[in-house]
């Protein structure tokens, strides 16, 4: 209940108790808070204007109440309900990973090194420095781009890490909604719960939020989409912390949009080298192999036959390698099975490869090729 540390921050001296069902505030100063099926009420009838004002920010924080009643008893609050609705937003979490646990290539570990210093230099540069004359409204906004699986979602985690802050993690499928106006409150909420929490915004599929705006609209769900974006334009001009976006889609960025990112992050499939520290990497502690083996012969070998994969495709590698030795009874494991393993995978990649271009006609995948083939002349730095 992210309502209760945003009351607690705000009133220092709250003792919090919490029950499956409900949680009861008390204060040394006398104000009790409960809460029963989304309904937050508050008794005091010491409570000041500003103690009010204080109340109302603190849970605008959390995300937009839908009604609020006061009722008084002479000229001080008697009781205080606010109703919080439902919000498909969730907590921010701590991050999952660390710096020294990314596995890329060589470039693209400087490039998120880079970033890492433009965030931590930001406020010396913009107040010290005088860079606010030039840019006023400065953004701390990164994009990680390309295909799925090379560690986008695991390079921001890594980032927030080296920020010292939790994540707060954000889909589309969250935000969206059928109800007109639900999905632009949606994503306001977000943002809240991010300065609130004081956490990284990462959001995955980003496309899909910083797309090109509708010039021709056909119908509510165009007006929604181009609402949408509207709203993310202008929520992260007010944002100060820090925003993560993720796409295997970048060209279908709005510029307007665009043009608000500090830096671009290539993300691609790892080469030769990456690939065999990643296997190296994976191979549990526990599995049943003489790891000197794998490191010095298995892995070379795998990383030789894996070009083309990601480390999500390494990762279904490894895993139908265990899978084809337990299934076979094998206590150990070895070469063969692991090729066996990388094999199957690499057919697997094949068939969905294959299963994604069936839907559209050649001609329709030629005009794509070409359309990519000429945006990407455009460079992103």
């Amino acid at each position: 209940m992210e309502a209760l540390q945003l009351f607690k921050n705000t009133y220092q001296d709250i003792h919090i108790r919490e029950t499956s069902q409900s949680f009861t505030v008390e204060s040394t100063h006398g104000l009790k808070k409960y809460t029963v099926a989304q309904t937050i009420l508050f008794h005091d009838d010491t409570l000041n204007e500003t103690e009010v004002s204080n109340l109302r920010s603190c849970l605008s924080l959390l995300q937009e109440p839908h009604t609020i009643a006061v009722s008084r008893k002479s000229s001080t609050l008697k009781a205080l309900t606010v109703h919080i609705p439902d919000s498909p937003i969730t907590s921010a979490v701590t991050p999952w990973y660390t710096m020294d646990q990314l596995i890329l290539p060589e470039a693209l570990q400087q490039d998120l090194q880079d970033a890492l210093g433009m965030i931590f230099h930001h406020k010396k540069v913009y107040e010290e420095w005088g860079l606010a004359s030039l840019d006023p409204k400065p953004s701390l906004i990164l994009n990680f781009h390309g295909p799925s699986g090379t560690g986008k979602t695991m390079s921001a985690h890594a980032i927030a890490h080296a920020l010292d802050k939790k994540i707060l993690l954000i889909n589309y499928s969250e935000i969206a909604s059928k109800y007109v106006g639900e999905s632009s409150k949606n994503l306001e909420a977000a943002f809240q719960m991010a300065k609130a929490q004081d956490a990284v915004l990462f959001f995955d599929e980003a496309d899909s939020f910083l797309g090109k705006r509708i010039e021709n609209v056909q119908g509510s769900a165009d007006q929604s989409a181009n609402a949408l974006r509207n709203q993310m334009l202008m929520l992260l001009e007010q944002f100060q912390g820090v925003v993560l976006f993720a796409t295997n889609l970048v060209h279908s960025y709005d510029k307007a949009l665009s043009s608000r990112i500090l830096k671009h992050l290539k993300f691609e499939v790892p080469d030769l080298p990456a690939r065999q520290r990643i296997l190296q990497r994976m191979l549990p502690k526990q599995a049943p192999i003489d790891r000197a083996l794998f490191e010095e012969e298995i892995a070379p070998l795998l990383a030789q036959e894996s070009d083309g994969f990601s480390g999500r495709d390494l990762k279904n590698a490894i895993r139908w390698t265990f899978y084809i030795a337990a299934n076979n009874e094998k206590n150990t494991l070895d070469k063969a099975t692991f090729i066996e393993g990388f094999q199957k995978a690499a057919q697997q990649k094949k068939d969905l490869e294959q299963s994604g271009r069936s839907k559209a006609s050649p001609q329709l995948q030629a005009a794509i090729k070409q359309q990519l083939s000429e945006q990407s002349s455009s460079t992103i730095n």
